[in-house]
């Protein structure tokens, strides 16, 4: 997906830092362990805030919510995305 993803024009790829290995919402995680999930969630957000990326991009349904929760609830300017979202978004601008 990656490769696709370096085709879009104009855009910039980085991966997460090597600190952020999870979102904290793995498989019932997020319900049995709610506050660790938090804190999980809290940290790598806080490491991919120094990125100060705009769209976050994850290909996980599970982590793309608990992201976005996490986005929305420390107000981050940040959008959070399926790949094949962004690919559409950057191919609907080429068709038109």
């Amino acid at each position: 997906m990656w490769q696709a993803l370096e085709k879009i024009p104009g855009i910039k790829l980085v991966a997460f830092p090597e600190t952020v290995n999870c979102c904290g919402a793995g498989g019932s995680y997020l319900l049995t362990h709610h506050e660790q999930a938090l804190q999980i969630r809290d940290d790598s957000l806080n490491a991919i805030l120094d990125l100060k990326p705009d769209i976050l991009v994850t290909s996980n349904v599970g982590c793309a919510l608990h992201l976005k929760d996490g986005v929305d609830v420390k107000d981050m300017n940040v959008e959070v995305l399926h790949p094949l979202q962004l690919l559409d978004r950057h191919l609907q601008k080429e068709i038109q």
